[in-house]
């Protein structure tokens, strides 16, 4: 590969991961300030918001999905690699290629099967907000759309595991 190429996969990488770091931290403020404002509301002036419950549900999924890529981009999620770790840097090497590619080949099904939930849900709104539902299975189709963006990156780049 080209090293222009490589330089604008690893460009694209740093400006996705600290796309990935401020949306995380603002959804997690967002979600702080919907669930103070309901139990403030619901408590303190014993009136309490309609939607609020139903926003703090909706961001926490997003919050989940837009996560896990960034959980997965700094290798935090746990895994059992005890026995990986005693084999030879060759075999570790194949069995984490493996391994990504099934994952992946796992990420594609659920990114397929969320689609055509979104299609079946897009009428659908939620009880308290009116939006479609179709929105939040979308955040299925982000996260995991991230995930396999962060597998090939790092695959093009012949990156291992943790590094950034």
């Amino acid at each position: 590969m080209s090293n222009r190429f490589v330089e604008g996969v690893q460009r694209f990488r740093r400006v996705l991961n600290k796309t990935e770091d401020v949306v995380t931290i603002v959804v997690s403020i967002l979600l702080v300030v919907v669930v103070f404002f309901q139990v403030f509301f619901r408590y303190a002036l014993n009136s309490p918001l309609a939607w609020s419950e139903e926003l703090a549900r909706f961001i926490f999924i997003w919050l989940v999905f837009i996560a896990s890529a960034l959980v997965l981009r700094d290798d935090s999620h746990m895994s059992m690699n005890f026995f990986v770790n005693l084999m030879p840097e060759k075999l570790r090497t194949i069995i984490d290629i493996v391994s990504k590619a099934l994952i992946s080949a796992f990420m594609i099904i659920i990114m397929r099967q969320t689609l055509k939930v979104m299609q079946i849900t897009h009428s659908q709104e939620s009880p308290s907000l009116g939006i479609p539902m179709s929105l939040i299975y979308f955040a299925l189709f982000v996260g995991f759309a991230l995930m396999l963006i962060d597998f090939a990156t790092r695959i093009i780049l012949h990156k291992r595991e943790g590094d950034k």
